[in-house]
């Protein structure tokens, strides 16, 4: 058969598969790294040269990707359009019930009562409403993950964690950060960083939670130590090219 006509009858047979697809179809599933049971950070390549997905382009690749089993936290989602890369955090779809039911419930520990009648195992979770149960699954989010992924057709993967960067920068103690807690987006503030361990004190409540550093979505304020390096450095660079005057006024108010 002619190379040629091979390769354009391969190129119809593609783009055929691709528009069939319930989502973007040059969106593929690159990297993940787990936060906790229930979340984790997933990288998603996209073909250079193209738009960057848009929410909606996630939410689909995520939910069909996963068969309805996991959701994209869209507020979590970041693009690096030069690495034609998207990473966003998804979760397990956790069924959630009223803190009331467990009144019809037998209680097997502190925290934890079972549905005899369902045959499942709950356990008492709060929020800023106040406490509410959270059915116990038995699915493990990376197990999830890694097996779909393996399962997906192979194809040229060019883009990596190392190449986005999995953790912001300026993830230091005394940041103010959004971090994924559970599957929840919070804002919190960075207490210790030990090896794969974080501290945070969420903002509202005070609240310690122990956590990953790939949890982490975003930097909102660097740490005063960071901020001090940096306005440092910006004070140098002006004052040389420019003058010590300038530099002064290019760090006022920061």
């Amino acid at each position: 058969m002619d190379t040629k006509f091979s390769d354009k009858l391969a190129e119809k047979l593609t783009a055929r598969t691709v528009a069939s697809l319930p989502y973007r179809g040059d969106l593929y599933l690159s990297e993940h790294k787990q936060i906790n049971s229930i979340s984790s950070k997933v990288l998603i390549g996209f073909k250079p040269g193209f738009n960057t997905p848009t929410p909606n382009d996630v939410k689909a690749f995520i939910t069909h990707t996963f068969d309805g089993k996991l959701v994209a936290n869209l507020s979590t989602a970041r693009a690096f359009q030069a690495q034609a890369a998207v990473t966003v955090v998804a979760s397990l779809k956790v069924p959630t019930r009223p803190f009331k039911d467990s009144a019809n419930m037998t209680s097997i520990a502190a925290t934890v009562y079972m549905d005899q009648d369902l045959k499942e195992t709950w356990e008492v979770k709060s929020n800023e409403s106040g406490k509410y149960l959270s059915r116990l699954v038995d699915e493990d989010i990376d197990s999830i993950v890694s097996k779909r992924r393996s399962t997906m057709q192979s194809q040229a993967r060019h883009t990596s964690f190392a190449s986005v960067k999995a953790v912001p920068a300026n993830v230091s103690v005394g940041a103010i950060v959004k971090v994924v807690i559970g599957s929840v987006l919070l804002l919190a503030e960075v207490k210790s960083i030990e090896g794969n361990k974080l501290l945070v004190s969420e903002a509202k409540s005070g609240t310690i939670y122990e956590t990953k550093p790939e949890a982490v979505v975003e930097v909102t304020e660097m740490s005063s130590k960071d901020k001090n390096a940096f306005m440092k450095q910006v004070k140098e660079f002006y004052g040389q090219v420019y003058s010590p005057e300038y530099a002064e006024e290019m760090v006022k108010g920061m």
